[in-house]
């Protein structure tokens, strides 16, 4: 169980890491997308809608997959923290404890400075 939990955390940071840099690579695109409207005063009048347009549906995709990296964020996060909850867990049941010292010990709270801060 214990090589389990470890594959699961490795595999939540992973998609955390990637989802990270799917959302710098997506805020930069729709950067590049939004400054080339600087550029819709050089483009012949006849054309300028076009651009426009153009330009719009490109900021669109962009948030979009922003919104796709966020949702992978959010996905990541949650599997991390099912493995540490399954590792809790795991390390519980193998610690020879007893059940009522076991229940007890999953009902502390956890915070983020100890694992049983109060």
């Amino acid at each position: 169980m214990g090589l389990f939990d470890r594959k699961m955390y490795s595999t939540g940071g992973l998609q955390l890491q990637i989802a990270n840099q799917q959302a710098i690579l997506s805020r930069y695109n729709f950067n590049s997308w939004d400054s080339m409207m600087k550029f819709k005063e050089l483009i012949l009048s006849d054309s300028r809608t076009e651009f426009a347009a153009i330009v719009e549906k490109g900021k669109a995709v962009a948030r979009t997959f922003l919104q796709d990296s966020l949702d992978m964020t959010d996905l990541s996060t949650r599997t991390m923290s099912s493995a540490i909850g399954m590792r809790r867990i795991s390390w519980l049941q193998v610690s020879g404890l007893s059940p009522e010292v076991q229940q007890t010990f999953q009902d502390l709270p956890f915070d983020s400075m100890g694992l049983f801060l109060e």
